[in-house]
């Protein structure tokens, strides 16, 4: 999926030219970072993480607006500490596996509204290990 991408910098991803309509989106292992408004307003369907993966940090804005992401699995992403503000904002039609948002037991913190606006998101799974988190309406709040 990423072969010939000259948008890395390191170990971050940055922006990824080209994302059109129905795809599924899997980080390759060896990304620890993916960058500001990365995948801001594009066409991701499906979001998932590869086995063994060196993710740490999802930073600010990275998918805002991503009207037609529906599904994302963040369980192999057992290094992830950071998920930045506004980092699934507006995310309208996302929802986990059964309507369920999984977060890794590595998470630390989830910034400012970072899924506001999630509304197909029915149950939120919160890791023991979450130290910071800033959560404001958007949210189905009858159901988590």
């Amino acid at each position: 999926a990423f072969e010939g991408c000259t948008s890395f910098v390191g170990t971050t991803i940055v922006t990824l030219p080209g994302i059109g309509s129905d795809y599924g989106l899997t980080i390759p292992k060896n990304i620890t970072s993916i960058g500001s408004l990365c995948f801001k307003n594009s066409k991701i369907v499906l979001l998932g993480i590869a086995n063994e993966s060196k993710l740490e940090k999802i930073s600010d804005s990275a998918f805002q607006d991503c009207q037609s992401l529906v599904f994302i699995s963040l369980t192999n992403a057992k290094k992830l500490t950071q998920i930045g503000s506004k980092a699934f904002y507006n995310c309208s039609f996302l929802c986990g596996y059964d309507k369920t948002l999984m977060l890794p037991n590595s998470l630390q913190t989830i910034g400012d509204e970072a899924f506001y606006k999630c509304m197909n998101v029915q149950k939120l799974s919160l890791p023991s290990s979450l130290n910071f988190a800033c959560f404001f309406p958007g949210f189905n709040a009858s159901s988590l």
